[in-house]
């Protein structure tokens, strides 16, 4: 679905709530193709400043007419890498073992609470059955995770 500018930011402000990235300062911005490189939408944060710039393509600038024109999930898809910026920035590296651990189940919070209330709200009884499940890699452990 193609949303105006307006609409974005709206999108924008209710996805930051659900997110946990009310203290982000995020830029939104409409870009030619050759400004995301290839993709839908891109997004460049600072970590330190808690600031984002999020690029959407511009409407008239799809290269394939075939391709959702989906301006929130695209909006969404690029929120979500900004949660997970501590992995991206190699902060990972210079966290400990605690505070990766908390980072982890702060994320894991986060997409439990998301996925309940879309099921809740909606009344969309929902599940992965559509999709196949993926083959397990040689070097996957096969143990189960321990109790949260």
């Amino acid at each position: 679905m193609q949303l105006t500018g307006e609409q974005v930011l709206e999108a924008s402000k209710w996805w930051k709530g659900q997110l946990g990235l009310q203290s982000w300062n995020l830029d939104i911005r409409r870009v030619p193709y050759h400004e995301v490189d290839g993709n839908l939408g891109q997004v460049y944060w600072t970590l330190s400043k808690m600031h984002a710039t999020v690029k959407l393509i511009m409407h008239d600038q799809l290269p394939d007419r075939n391709l959702p024109e989906d301006d929130e999930l695209i909006l969404v898809h690029e929120l979500i890498h900004i949660t997970w910026a501590a992995l991206h920035d190699h902060v990972w590296d210079e966290l400990n073992s605690t505070q990766r651990d908390v980072y982890l189940e702060q994320q894991i919070h986060l997409y439990s609470i998301l996925l309940v209330k879309m099921r809740r709200n909606t009344g969309h009884k929902f599940s992965w059955e559509e999709e196949p499940a993926p083959e397990p890699c040689d070097d996957m452990d096969p143990s189960p995770r321990g109790a949260d």
